[in-house]
């Protein structure tokens, strides 16, 4: 029910975190493993519950000052906060349940992981959203968590830095006041790893050839 405590004792893949009474799971948006959490906007399947944090009641042991200010309204990220070493973890977890629960392994080989070099900027490619509307106005960003809505973020974290680099490029973008439209560019991180190239354009919305064209000139030798 609606305020109901409960204790986050796993992680599912996604994110999301995992509290279980009398063997219903209940998969908590915002929640991380050792917290204890009540619970806000509740929806109940037949086999499970969706919901969100509604109050955090007991942190998890380790939490770290999340270093994104935008972190909890960004989309773009679920676990800042929590130490990094734990965060290799449940990706080994996702990965070796993935094997055995949902792909029928019953034995593994021995898997070797390798964690990134740093906790920090190790995403080597990002899907950037960017909004134009008419008067030249735009917004270059991610998606607000849970939602379509672009929010501006002029720095990922959690970005490689030729990533960051290409961030700030992009927000000195030019456009014709008469422009309105709304696209994605992945962008990922060269071999080198010294620069960021385009990996691909997609268009959400019908834009016009000279539209498309103009922003394609803009972009070209970006990295």
């Amino acid at each position: 029910e609606e305020g109901m405590v409960v204790d986050i004792t796993g992680m599912a893949f996604g994110g999301e975190g995992i509290a279980r009474q009398n063997n219903f799971v209940t998969f908590v948006k915002g929640a991380v493993p050792g917290q204890r959490v009540t619970l806000k906007n509740l929806v109940v399947k037949k086999n499970h519950a969706k919901a969100e944090v509604g109050e955090v009641l007991q942190e998890f042991a380790g939490k770290e000052p999340p270093p994104c200010a935008s972190f909890g309204e960004c989309g773009g990220c679920q676990w800042q906060g929590v130490p990094y070493e734990q965060q290799v973890n449940w990706k080994q977890k996702f990965i070796t349940d993935a094997l055995t629960r949902l792909g029928g392994q019953k034995e593994l080989p021995q898997l070797t992981f390798f964690p990134a070099p740093n906790s920090w900027e190790y995403r080597e490619r990002i899907r950037v959203q960017l909004i134009v509307v008419p008067g030249g106005h735009k917004t270059l960003g991610f998606f607000r968590s849970g939602t379509h809505q672009v929010m501006a973020i002029p720095r990922c974290e959690i970005a490689a830095p030729p990533l960051n680099r290409l961030l700030c490029r992009l927000n000195q973008l030019q456009f014709d006041p008469k422009e309105d439209y709304h696209c994605a560019m992945e962008w990922q991180v060269c071999q080198s790893g010294q620069e960021a190239t385009a990996a691909t354009i997609l268009l959400s919305d019908p834009v016009s050839e000279a539209s498309l064209q103009s922003l394609v000139k803009q972009l070209k030798g970006f990295g």
